[in-house]
């Protein structure tokens, strides 16, 4: 008599992911379709193994977007983003680095979000929101749960002075890199880390980063969780000296006296 095998059916929840889709729709910016990831390791020696969160275009892979003039739906205010965008190209992320991964979400690698079967990923981990792009251009509810499990957060967004970013408040650091942009966004109830130029001191109220280089990398932002927005007031406003691939620091500074941010 012949064995009989039963194939039960697999549940791809049951499977390990590398990560996850945690929301598709318009950018709060411009409308365009975006899709926020969210990655569950790392190997970033300045933040630890934290959760990692990126935002890309849906239509366009990230050198397109990058060099088409594409970036604002991502990075809306970014002074940062690419000249094609209205920007300084002074950002410090590496698009070729994010090709495989926008290859493998459109491959079908990173299932939707499911707080049901995905939330135990989350659950005790630090996760840093805006990896690459700005988490602000999705809607705040669908990081909500996830920021109730978590062991703690960092976050940062250029979207401080728009009406959209308001909601954020409470989660996220203003990115600044001028005195002005830095009073800006302390008027208006926000948090700030500020990049320096080369040589600039630190204003009252500011501590240098100290999971940087400057501070001699006393720590990881994995365990340092200070740039979890204002949550909790009185903290103090965190800054850091340009850095970033080789000549960013001193074209910062060049633009930086011109007055460009």
């Amino acid at each position: 008599m012949k064995n009989l095998v039963t194939h039960r059916a697999v549940n791809p929840f049951a499977r390990p992911v590398r990560g996850v889709e945690l929301w598709r729709g318009p950018s709060a910016f411009d409308g365009e379709e975006i899709v926020a990831l969210a990655t569950f390791h790392s190997d970033n020696l300045k933040t630890g193994d934290m959760i990692q969160t990126w935002v890309f275009r849906t239509d366009r892979t990230p050198i397109e977007t990058w060099t088409g003039g594409g970036e604002t739906s991502i990075c809306g205010l970014c002074p940062m983003q690419h000249k094609s965008s209205g920007g300084s190209n002074l950002c410090y992320v590496n698009r070729l680095m994010l090709q495989g991964m926008y290859n493998a979400w459109q491959r079908g690698l990173y299932p939707k979000f499911s707080p049901k079967h995905h939330l135990r990923y989350f659950a005790g981990r630090p996760i840093r929101l805006g990896s690459y792009g700005d988490i602000a251009m999705m809607p705040l509810k669908v990081i909500l749960p996830i920021l109730k499990v978590v062991s703690g957060h960092t976050g940062y967004t250029h979207q401080y002075r728009t009406d959209f970013g308001q909601d954020w408040k409470k989660y996220l650091m203003a990115s600044t890199e001028s005195v002005e942009s830095y009073r800006a966004a302390r008027k208006l109830g926000w948090r700030s880390f500020r990049i320096r130029a080369s040589g600039e001191p630190t204003l009252p109220g500011e501590r240098v980063c100290p999971a940087s280089a400057e501070a001699g990398f006393l720590t990881q932002c994995d365990r340092c969780m200070a740039c979890h927005g204002a949550k909790t007031k009185g903290r103090a406003d965190l800054s850091v000296l340009v850095h970033g691939r080789n000549g960013t620091p001193v074209s910062f500074t060049r633009l930086s006296v011109a007055g460009k941010f």
